[in-house]
């Protein structure tokens, strides 16, 4: 098996591959493990609060020169999931690098196969060069040596001429026996196994399963297997023989990824539970949507559908039951699955009406493959410029970082104080996952992957700019979420027990009247539970608009004092430098103390050529902050706050590279404005021999001239 393109998401424009989510980091860790595995495998992991890794990806995939796979894992809780996948020994985190070689021996002995870290600058400066000796040290090592457990591996061929692996036996669709039980545990946890397979369970005594089998073939053909266990015996032979947790019984279903990665996670494989065929829909799509989501990563072929399917175009009629429904030009019709395109948004934030779509249609199921109209993250994306307020997703949420999308599988990393100006702020509190959100985007670089948000900065949902479309033509891919008042919230209705009259004596008339009772309670059970499910509604909607509430008021506090103060202090002098000279006295004499004013005084002070034309070309900063700054340098406190960061400014990157001096051995220093971006803002200053400061210059974080 070769990491093929399009097993992981295309990282955009350099040949590497991204890791997106839980499946992907299966399907990564199901990979590493495969014994006719023959590539070495580079991954790479991006810091904590950092917008991109530290190695220059470009480079290392020149250097594996299409003889090893490249693999990106982009934020900090996919690491996480990498490493419970397979142990902490054996991962990679916290902006680290790592090779696997082809076999085993990276998780059997993990200390023989080098993990370079990224905890220091001297680290950082040296983890390219080191990942790249790594990568040529795996290139020379010999294929693992057959063992009578092991086969031998395969001979070395290019990518393109990998022969397909033998064909594998389609799941049967009706486990009956412990035979047949016995069989298909075989099948899913075989490694050759091609496609995902439904599994579905009949609940004791039940003639039929509460989901629906039939159209779970029909929606899945090409996609899926889908397998039905009809027998009480069938079920716990197939619980004896799967991994802890990873059953299916008494009514539920679950959908098996490809690879055995769920046999370690069962979390990867959710169980879907039914109580009755009440819930036939419900569980029926729960369990479409779990193996399109598969599909729609890539996670095994569809050579079949593939080889049906012929190219045509049409026009979006609407959407129905989240799905897509289209008018084909050469007549009939088509579906749209939101699943295939993108899991976890609704049909509305992907197709539209009047829509033109061109994709593959398979004729058995009348889905429309429409993925190659998804458009790339640069070019949706390129259209947004600084000072906008646009939308983005909470992707995950620690108590002072928050990770969000500004577009499927971009993202950034956004600090409390970037949140809400407030004192021990706890994100937890101010967003929840899945969440819209404005932010206000101070600076990006699509092509470096640099992203500055602010969601304390920005303007309201009312404000923002729409998203771009996911598709080709189609509408924005997130919407600020329509405000629910409570009056909205409707809750059903709890109707009075009807009265079944006399029971009698006979028997058939008590069996008639337990019938009747037990049907009143099922229906005031799911009354009950419809007004749970209402309450729970309304509950998440107050809480929704109490973060923003908290949200809006502090920006609104920030705005109004900033507002305010700019009234005061600004515009007062015609010539730049007194108009600096004054804010800096000015929030010298607000930011210290009467007392300790002898203790920090100002020392004196000057500007350099180019500061002033640094100043105004640099945006995404507020002056107040670059004022505030300004008094830390001048007062000393610059080396006193760690938030601050002082240190020698260099010639270059590298920590080897020596620091800029001038002529008298005056020595040239770099604090920050900012944090957790490349682009954070730097002030650099020269420290004079008499002792003064000479303001050299504001720049960004990459900058290192004076």
């Amino acid at each position: 098996m070769v990491l093929a393109k399009g097993a992981l998401v295309d990282f955009p424009g350099d040949g590497c591959q991204l890791a997106r989510d839980n499946l992907d980091i299966a399907q990564l860790v199901a990979y590493l493990r495969a014994e006719s595995r023959e590539r070495p495998v580079v991954i790479i992991t991006v810091g904590l609060g950092q917008a991109k890794p530290y190695v220059n990806v470009p480079d290392v995939v020149d250097a594996a020169a299409g003889r090893a796979d490249v693999v990106q894992i982009p934020t900090d809780d996919l690491t996480y999931a990498f490493a419970a996948a397979i142990s902490k020994e054996s991962a990679v985190y916290h902006g680290a690098c790592r090779v696997y070689p082809p076999g085993l021996t990276w998780e059997d002995r993990p200390f023989t196969v080098p993990l370079r870290m990224a905890r220091t600058g001297d680290e950082i400066a040296s983890l390219q060069r080191l990942l790249l000796a790594d990568l040529k040290a795996a290139f020379r090592q010999p294929p693992p040596a057959a063992t009578p457990e092991r086969p031998a591996a395969r001979p070395r061929v290019a990518v393109d001429a990998v022969p397909s692996p033998p064909p594998v036996q389609p799941a049967p669709e009706v486990v009956a026996t412990a035979v047949e039980a016995q069989a298909l545990a075989e099948h899913l946890l075989s490694g050759a196994r091609r496609v995902p397979v439904v599994v579905v369970s009949r609940a004791s005594g039940a003639d039929q399963a509460f989901a629906d089998v039939d159209g779970l073939r029909e929606s899945l053909r090409n996609l899926a297997d889908v397998v039905e266990i009809a027998t009480l015996e069938a079920t716990w032979r197939l619980s004896q023989l799967l991994p802890p947790r990873c059953e299916v019984y008494g009514g539920a279903s679950r959908v098996y990824p490809v690879g055995r990665a769920w046999a370690d996670d069962p979390y990867l494989s959710p169980l879907r539970f039914a109580s009755g065929m009440r819930d036939r829909t419900k569980v029926t799509r729960q369990l479409t949507s779990d193996a399109m989501s598969l599909a729609s990563k890539g996670s095994h072929s569809t050579t079949v559908a593939h080889t049906k399917q012929r190219t045509v175009t049409g026009t979006v009629m609407g959407v129905a039951g989240d799905r897509g429904l289209v008018r084909l030009v050469s007549g009939g019709t088509g579906t749209l699955w939101p699943e295939l395109v993108e899991p976890g948004i609704a049909a509305e934030q992907l197709f539209c009406r009047r829509m033109p779509v061109v994709g593959g249609f398979d004729p058995d199921s009348g889905r429309i493959d429409v993925t190659a109209m998804r458009r790339a993250s640069a070019e949706a994306l390129s259209a947004y410029r600084p000072g906008e307020t646009v939308l983005v997703r909470v992707a995950s949420v620690d108590e002072d970082v928050c990770v969000v999308e500004l577009f499927p599988g971009v993202t950034t990393s956004v600090t409390a104080q970037d949140v809400a100006d407030m004192d021990d702020c706890d994100l937890r509190v101010l967003m929840s996952v899945g969440e819209t959100l404005p932010a206000l985007l101070v600076h990006f670089d699509v092509a470096q992957g640099e992203w500055l948000l602010s969601v304390r900065e920005a303007g309201d949902l009312s404000e923002a700019v729409p998203a771009p479309s996911l598709l080709t033509g189609g509408p924005p891919w997130l919407v600020p979420a329509r405000p629910v008042v409570p009056s909205e919230i409707e809750e059903a209705p709890v109707l009075a027990a009807a009265d079944t009259g006399p029971l009698g004596v006979g028997n058939n008339a008590y069996i008639q009247g337990l019938r009747q009772e037990n049907q009143q309670l099922a229906d005031l059970l799911k009354q009950a539970e419809s007004r749970v499910a209402a309450l729970e509604s309304g509950l998440e909607a107050a809480k929704t608009q109490a973060r923003e509430r908290i949200r809006r008021q502090s920006r609104k506090d920030k705005q109004s004092a900033a507002e305010e103060r700019a009234e005061q202090d600004l515009a007062l002098f015609l010539d730049e430098r007194d108009q600096l000279d004054f804010e800096i006295r000015l929030a010298w004499a607000r930011m210290t103390l009467p007392s300790e004013k002898t203790q920090y005084p100002l020392k004196k002070w000057q500007y350099s050529s180019q500061f002033f034309g640094t100043l105004r070309e640099l945006h995404g900063i507020s002056r107040e902050k670059i004022v505030e700054v300004i008094v830390h340098v001048l007062t000393g406190r610059d080396s006193e706050l760690t938030a601050r960061d002082r240190h020698q400014l260099r010639t270059g990157r590298g920590g080897d590279d020596a620091p800029r001096t001038r002529e008298g051995g005056e020595m040239c220093w770099r604090v920050a404005l900012q944090h957790g971006t490349p682009s954070a803002r730097r002030l650099h200053y020269w420290v004079c021999r008499d002792g003064s400061i000479e303001l050299a210059s504001v720049r960004v974080h990459d900058d290192f001239a004076t």
